[in-house]
């Protein structure tokens, strides 16, 4: 019993053993990756830098890692050395530890037609191995720059020159482009025209160029446009710069107005600028303080129409002073006027006169009444916001007549446009009505389809957009744009709420601007400085300051 429990022990083993050798061996596992390198290279002068990063396939870079570079060109030895370091070793071969952002550098000298070859190898084998190469001068891209020197913001007109000073520079020490010339354009209105041009005759030398006014045209905002371009015309490096072309306008008079203007008389007014006569903008007449009087400027004209008061109403004087139709148009010298006594009047002779007839007429009439004419309202007083109030009311081929007038002051608006605007995604314009210089429109049709808008423009004034009623006697009441400005920034602060409110009393530009500061949002602080100085500065705002001072959007939008 004893040997059969031996062998059966013996057999057992010997089964355990053989399915042991069965079983297959664990399997080796091997962790590998890329490197590769990203290269740069620049011109010294007389050497060329070449600088490489190595990161692996995830970008990550490798620091500590040895990277082995050689350069060579058919004829003649280059050397390699280090950046930065003199006492370094030099050689047409180095090898370089990558600092910890896995960077090397070094300087190629004596290269005229040469290659920079870059390898390295995972001594650990967890990497494959990565090479790269550069050619010098091929793959050499110069840096460039140019600029205004000294910067610019107002190019003023009045000036019979104006002189540019335009300069180029290499960021990365290369030589000046053969043949390159810097070219100058204005870009205005939507379109570019260039100015002129100049070789380079070298960097970092200030290139004076000079140019008569009448070159830049009118004044308003545009932008100035400096190009580097080679000599095959590519362009290798540009700046822009936005300016406000200024110009003064002055008023001028004939000698009898000089001598004294009379009450109800057309006065003829001059407008001229340094580059000819002015071709818009508005003459206003001021008395005591308030405007009695105002005209649109043509072809350097305007046609004032006096008020029919005594001079004793317009306080014996008047000041005419020119209004600008845009940033840049700025008023000369206001012109000062005296009021001359009005000059024997025969009026009340012809209304004796006229009483007699129709005394006359209804002795002999009697019989046949004539038709009571249609009264005409009495214009209410003016409200503080936009509005289209009907005062009357006519038939269906009425037609439409009114005033546009300033919702808080109650003076007439000249120049505004009445448009009438239809329906459709393109809001076609069906009719458009100027007023006169006494605010005035008329509009004999009133045959516009169901859902006609009227909107009304004026320079200083803020759009009015409004469903247009029945035909009648319509008054267009607009707001200024300084006012309508501030009502948006009320209205903004308050759908921002704290800490743009204020406890007592609505925000004010510089109460914005201030909690921007605090805030730490330049953006809003510009908004709120740009609104401020439309709302409060010497000259009306008008859409294209308000575009150009980017007042127009939320300054939060591109900030949240």
């Amino acid at each position: 019993m004893a040997d059969l429990a031996t062998v059966a022990m013996l057999v057992a083993t010997l089964l355990a053993g053989s399915a042991a050798a069965a079983e297959p061996p664990p399997p080796t596992l091997k962790v590998s990756g890329r490197a590769s390198f990203s290269l740069e290279a620049r011109s010294t002068g007389e050497t060329f830098e070449v600088r490489a990063t190595l990161s692996d396939e995830v970008g990550r870079p490798l620091p500590n890692a040895e990277v082995r570079l050689r350069a060579s060109q058919p004829a003649g030895t280059p050397t390699l050395r280090r950046c930065g370091d003199p006492r370094s070793g030099s050689g047409a071969e180095l090898s370089i530890a990558t600092d910890k952002l896995g960077r090397v550098c070094v300087n190629a000298a004596g290269v005229s037609d040469g290659v920079v070859e870059l390898s390295y190898q995972d001594a650990r084998g967890y990497l494959e191995r990565a090479s790269a190469s550069v050619r010098l001068p091929a793959d050499v891209k110069a840096v460039l720059e140019v600029g205004f020197d000294p910067p610019l913001a107002v190019l003023p007109l009045d000036q019979p020159v104006q002189e540019l000073g335009v300069v180029a520079r290499a960021l990365d020490g290369s030589a000046a482009p053969v043949g390159a010339e810097l070219v100058l354009s204005l870009s205005a209105d939507g379109q570019e025209r260039e100015l002129g041009r100049t070789a380079l005759s070298g960097l970092a030398e200030v290139h004076r160029l000079t140019f008569v006014s009448g070159s830049f045209d009118r004044p308003g905002p545009a932008r100035l446009l400096a190009r580097l371009v080679s000599r095959s015309g590519q362009e290798l490096a540009r700046s822009t710069v936005p300016v406000l072309r200024s110009a003064t306008v002055l008023l001028q008079v004939g000698p009898e107005a000089l001598r004294g203007v009379e009450p109800g008389t057309t006065l003829p007014v001059r407008a001229t600028f340094a580059l000819g006569p002015a071709p818009v903008g508005v003459v206003e007449a001021r008395s005591a303080g308030r405007s009695v009087a105002a005209a649109p400027i043509t072809n350097g004209t305007a046609s004032l129409n006096l008020p029919s008061a005594g001079a004793a109403s317009l306080g014996g004087a008047l000041t005419l002073e020119y209004v600008g139709a845009g940033p840049g148009w700025l008023s000369g010298p206001p012109l000062e006027l005296r009021v001359l006594p009005a000059g024997p009047s025969y009026g009340r002779y012809a209304l004796w006169i006229l009483a007699a007839v129709f005394a006359a007429l209804a002795v002999v009439l009697g019989w046949r009444r004539p038709p009571r004419p249609r009264p005409v309202p009495d214009a209410p007083p003016p409200r503080p916001r936009a509005s289209v109030e009907v005062l009357e009311s006519f038939g269906a081929e009425g037609g439409y007549q009114g005033f546009v007038r300033d919702a808080h002051e109650g003076f007439a608006i000249s120049p505004a446009v009445v448009s009438f605007i239809g329906t459709g995604a393109n809001r076609p314009v069906l009719f458009q009505a100027r007023t006169s210089t006494e605010g005035t429109f008329r509009v004999e049709t009133s045959s516009f389809p169901p859902g006609t808008q009227v909107e009304v423009t004026a320079p200083f004034h803020a759009t009015l957009v409004a469903a247009l009623p029945g035909p009648g006697v319509l008054q267009l009441s607009l707001i200024s744009r300084r006012r309508a400005l501030l009502e948006r920034l009320v209205r903004w602060a308050e759908r921002r709420g704290k800490p743009w409110t204020r406890a007592l009393g609505e925000p004010t530009p510089a109460h914005i601007a201030e909690v921007a500061a605090q805030e730490a949002e330049p953006q809003v602080e510009r908004w709120a400085r740009g609104l401020e100085h439309l709302a409060y500065g010497p000259v009306p705002p008008d859409a294209a300051s308000e575009q150009a001072a980017g007042v127009t959007d939320d300054p939060k939008v591109r900030l949240d």
